[in-house]
């Protein structure tokens, strides 16, 4: 894999070598934490100034536009869409499938026809480890790679390595720990940030006293959420919950959908006068459902945002429209599984 991308690797360099400093823009959720943190190891390796700016891919056109010709930016696992305004000399490292390419992408739906597996399970984090070859930090690279679903034959060797090396329980209370951000202001990205960057193995991270007390009273809100869920449910999970934690759905679904991996999950989550969803089926591929069309489509037809993976899409929808909508993604959902 890091053969395919090498090409890539070379140009990234000379790109930074190019100019004065480097701003990494990333996404705050786990693989955009660790895929800034591996960027800027690398980056200090080779002398560059450079700083590291975590946002809501909304902010995006705000902050580039502010960028001086001195500085390049660095756009990591951040979805560009056609209501972005991305300068020509910008290097965008993703692996969602882009609205538009516009600035220097490295993305593995540019390499689709040459991979061995869906080019969204090549996650961030692991294209970094390809591009800047810093062996140690293999376990980075595992956690975002774990905490995206990227699993497939590019990433079984290393995981089984750093499964085998550290431990899967440490990283996956180290995903746990870095998640913290999605769910509480109580910390910040750049603080997550620092621990990861900082640390020399997965424990660093899994062991963070402050982290870990926090990761354990969102596991117990998760948990709430969880019991008798999904038991009397057919073939569809839906679900709007409140909670005093931030975007508590995602976790919820994903777990539900680990559970019930032949039913389509729908929870939801009310924040101010819309309700998010998370949309998951582990088993769309078998049954040739696309989740993040699901959500499109959803989204025309009520007013608001929706988009994403085949097993995985997130939704935005009017509060006011919540029982149209319960009543629509039930029916179609059965249209869909059984014609």
């Amino acid at each position: 894999m890091r053969k395919l991308f090498s090409r890539e690797a070379k140009a990234l360099k000379e790109l930074v070598n190019t100019h004065k400093r480097v701003l990494i823009i990333a996404d705050t959720d786990v693989d955009g934490i660790t895929s800034a943190s591996m960027l800027s190891r690398w980056l200090e390796d080779t002398g560059k100034e450079h700083s590291v700016v975590f946002i809501d891919r909304d902010q995006l056109n705000d902050v580039v536009k502010r960028v001086d010709r001195n500085t390049l930016p660095v756009i990591m696992d951040i979805r560009i869409t056609k209501d972005h305004s991305i300068p020509e000399k910008t290097v965008v490292i993703d692996h969602h499938e882009p609205e538009k390419y516009t600035g220097f992408h490295i993305n593995p739906w540019l390499k689709k026809d040459v991979l061995n597996v869906e080019p969204y399970r090549v996650n961030t984090s692991m294209i970094v480890y390809y591009l800047t070859g810093r062996e140690n930090d293999d376990y980075l690279a595992v956690i975002g790679n774990v905490a995206d679903k990227g699993d497939g034959p590019h990433s079984e060797g290393l995981r089984k390595k750093v499964f085998q090396k550290y431990g899967k329980e440490v990283i996956e209370q180290a995903i746990k720990n870095i998640g913290v951000l999605e769910h509480t202001d109580e910390v910040t990205p750049e603080d997550v940030h620092n621990v990861v960057k900082y640390s020399t193995s997965p424990k660093d991270i899994a062991f963070n006293n402050r982290l870990k007390q926090l990761s354990d009273k969102i596991s117990n809100e998760i948990e709430k959420h969880l019991r008798g869920a999904g038991e009397d449910e057919d073939i569809i999970i839906y679900k709007v919950i409140e909670s005093p934690f931030k975007k508590i759905k995602s976790p919820v679904s994903t777990i539900l959908a680990s559970r019930f991996p032949e039913k389509v999950v729908v929870i939801g989550q009310k924040e101010g006068n819309v309700i998010n969803y998370s949309l998951r089926f582990s088993s769309a591929e078998r049954y040739g459902v696309h989740m993040g069309n699901i959500a499109k489509e959803a989204a025309s037809l009520f007013g608001g945002k929706g988009g994403g993976h085949p097993p995985a899409a997130g939704l935005k929808v009017p509060a006011e429209k919540e029982e149209a909508f319960r009543n629509w993604i039930i029916r179609r959902i059965k249209e869909l599984i059984r014609p």
